[in-house]
């Protein structure tokens, strides 16, 4: 799918040309506790990767609301403030397929550009 970023002329520079997560397709999903998590879709990682990512993280999102065995979401999400309004990214991770769940886009971009490991 080819999607266009359209911006004011006068604010080009603001844009981050590195970032290659859809523009196209998040999706967001609210836990028990309030937290919004926002599944962000790398556009260089294959279709089969995005679906089984997907089916991953849907497990677990299921084993979190069902009380089920401890899982790393779960772990992550007890060690996250749960006030108001919280959102936590998820980002496929291009080597492992497996997700980032991170609380900072601009730190994990800050990371990524410096080369540091930026999974929680």
């Amino acid at each position: 799918m080819d999607v266009k970023t359209v911006t004011s002329s006068g604010t080009t520079e603001k844009l981050n040309k590195d970032n290659t997560q859809s523009k196209a397709i998040s999706i967001f999903i609210q836990t028990k506790n309030g937290i919004i998590i926002k599944l962000l879709y790398d556009n260089d990682l294959d279709l089969d990767t995005w679906q089984a990512a997907t089916e991953s993280i849907l497990e677990k999102i299921n084993d979190h609301y069902e009380n089920k065995s401890s899982n790393e979401l779960t772990e992550y999400l007890e060690k996250t403030d749960d006030s108001n309004g919280t959102t936590i990214y998820a980002i496929i991770d291009p080597k492992s397929k497996n997700w980032n769940l991170i609380s900072s886009i601009s730190q994990y971009e800050w990371d990524k550009r410096n080369k540091i490991n930026c999974q929680q």
